[in-house]
C-alpha cells in the first residue's frame, strides 16, 4: 500500500478527527514540523461565515513566518476522500522541516480568503489546540492559537456535531492524568472517590483552557482554584454551580442600591454530570440535574460496564432522556478502579436521537488512541 506524506495544521492535527471514516482512517502521525514563508490565519471563509484555518502565503510580507503542524502518512487510496472532505480548500505541495530533515508533503490551503478579519467558533479553536497539544507543538505556538479571538456558535446542533470529538479528547486526557496518580494510605472506596473528583477537575481544566482570557465565558467546577477563582467566588458565591462542570456565558448589570456590578448568566453552553457508581439509581439522581438544565448541550459521564452489554447503564435513562432539552451526549468510561498509568482506556460516546427516542453510538473506533 502506497503511503503519502500529509501536513496537517488545523482541525486535522487531532488524530482521531483525521481518522474519521470520511477522511483518512489509516492516517498515522510520524512527527511534527513547520512550513516556512506561511502564516497561520483564520481567513478561510466557512459556509456559516466563521473563520477557518489557513496557511497563508507570506513569502513577500513575512518570509520568516512559520506554520507548525503534524506530518502524517496516509494511504494513497484515501487522498480523494480527504480532498472531498476539505471543502473550500485547494491542495498544494509544501516542504515540511522537521528536526532532522525536510519532507515533501501535500496540504490544503484556502481557495479564497476574506478581506477582513474573521473569528473561528470556540469549538473550532479548541479542536485546533487539542491537536497541537496532542503532538507537542511548541508551547508559544499553542499560546498564539489560544490568544486568537473566537466566538460562540449560535447553532447548538452544529456545535455538538463538531465538539463530540473534542469531548472524547478531554475524557482521554482526564483519565490518563488521573491514572498516573499514585495514592497511598487510602481505602479502595476513598481512592475511587478521589479519582472521580480529580477526573472531573482535569476534564474541566482542559475545557477551560481556550477561555482563560475571556471576560465573559466561565467554566465552573468544585475543585478549581486558579486565577479566575478569585474573580468567580465573589461574583457567584461558589466554584461549582449546580453541576459537576458548567460552561456558560455571562454579562453584568448594576445593583439597585449600591450600584455594584452584578454578574448573571446569559446562556449555558454545557452542563456536565458524572456518576461512576454502577447503581442505576445513583445515575438517575445525577441525570435528573441535566433535565433541569437549560444548557444548549448536556453530557452525562457514566461507567462502561464489563459484560455483554456495556451500555446497559443507559437503558434506564432512556425514558428520562426524552424529557431532556437541548443536545444530549453520554460518555461511558471504565470505572476509576481500572485506570492504570500508560494504559489507554476505551471510551464510548452516545448521542440521544430525539426522532428515534434512543441512544446512538458515535463512531468511536479510534477513541482508544492516547492523547
Amino acid at each position: 500500500m502506497t503511503k503519502l506524506p500529509y501536513f496537517a495544521y488545523g482541525l486535522n492535527m487531532l488524530t482521531r478527527r483525521l481518522r474519521m471514516p470520511e477522511r483518512a482512517p489509516s492516517a498515522a502521525p510520524v512527527g511534527i514540523g513547520y512550513v516556512e514563508g506561511r502564516t497561520l490565519t483564520f481567513s478561510k471563509i466557512s459556509n456559516d461565515e466563521s473563520g477557518e484555518c489557513d496557511a497563508e502565503d507570506s513569502t513577500f510580507t513575512n518570509p520568516d513566518a512559520r506554520v507548525h503542524g503534524v506530518l502524517f502518512e496516509l494511504a494513497d487510496a484515501e487522498r480523494q476522500a480527504l480532498r472531498a472532505a476539505e471543502k473550500g480548500y485547494k491542495e498544494t505541495d509544501v516542504e515540511v522541516i522537521t528536526n532532522d530533515k525536510t519532507v515533501p508533503a501535500f496540504t490544503y490551503v484556502a481557495a479564497s480568503r476574506a478581506e477582513t478579519a474573521l473569528q473561528p467558533y470556540h469549538w473550532y479553536k479548541a479542536i485546533v489546540m487539542a491537536g497541537a497539544r496532542e503532538h507537542g507543538l511548541p508551547g508559544e505556538y499553542i499560546e498564539q492559537i489560544r490568544a486568537s479571538p473566537s466566538k460562540h456558535d449560535p447553532d447548538p446542533l452544529r456545535r455538538v456535531k463538531n465538539e463530540w470529538v473534542l469531548i472524547a479528547d478531554l475524557l482521554q486526557y482526564a483519565i490518563s492524568r488521573v491514572g498516573r496518580q499514585r495514592a497511598t494510605g487510602l481505602s479502595t472506596a476513598k481512592l475511587h472517590n478521589q479519582r472521580s473528583r480529580d477526573f472531573v477537575e482535569a476534564f474541566a481544566e482542559r475545557l477551560r483552557l481556550p477561555f482563560l482570557e475571556s471576560s465573559t465565558v466561565v467554566v465552573f467546577s468544585e475543585g478549581y482554584k486558579g486565577n479566575r477563582y478569585k474573580e468567580n467566588r465573589p461574583r457567584f458565591k461558589q466554584r461549582e454551580l449546580l453541576y459537576d462542570v458548567l460552561m456558560c456565558d455571562t454579562a453584568t448589570t448594576k445593583a439597585a442600591i449600591t450600584k455594584n456590578e452584578l454578574t448573571f448568566i446569559t446562556r449555558a453552553f454545557w452542563a456536565i454530570e458524572s456518576e461512576f457508581d454502577r447503581d442505576s439509581r445513583e445515575s438517575m439522581y445525577d441525570f435528573n440535574k441535566l433535565i433541569l438544565s437549560s444548557a444548549e448541550a448536556k453530557l452525562f459521564i457514566g461507567p462502561l460496564l464489563r459484560d455483554s452489554d456495556p451500555a446497559a447503564i443507559l437503558r434506564p435513562l432512556r425514558d428520562a432522556a426524552a424529557h431532556c432539552s437541548g443536545e444530549l451526549l453520554a460518555a461511558l468510561v471504565p470505572h476509576p478502579s481500572l485506570w492504570q498509568p500508560k494504559v489507554v482506556q476505551p471510551v464510548q460516546l452516545w448521542w440521544w436521537q430525539r426522532g428515534d427516542c434512543d441512544w446512538q453510538v458515535l463512531p468511536t473506533s479510534k477513541l482508544g488512541q492516547a492523547s
